[in-house]
């Protein structure tokens, strides 16, 4: 469910961070301040920035935020949505 008209962790359904900061999935879209503060994966990471295009191209995108935010196995959905300008 899209954000103020934009997809915003569209892929994901709304997470609880659990005491380990893994995200549990419970049903609905998350809000931004959800969003900010839920740990997401870093499949999930590339495809929030696939459906948010700069209009450099994904394969550009998705290695600008490599070398801008690191290459991890998680992310906090707050260095996500920096990077994507919220």
């Amino acid at each position: 469910m899209p954000l103020f008209g934009v997809p915003l962790f569209g892929t994901m359904q709304r997470a609880a961070v659990d005491a380990a900061g893994v995200a549990n999935i419970e049903g609905d879209s998350m809000n931004y301040d959800e969003a900010m503060e839920a740990t997401v994966s870093r499949g999930e990471a590339m495809e929030e920035i696939r459906l948010h295009p700069t209009g450099a191209g994904f394969q550009i995108d998705w290695h600008s935020f490599l070398d801008e935010v690191g290459d991890a196995s998680d992310y906090l959905g707050a260095e996500v949505l920096r990077w994507l300008g919220y």
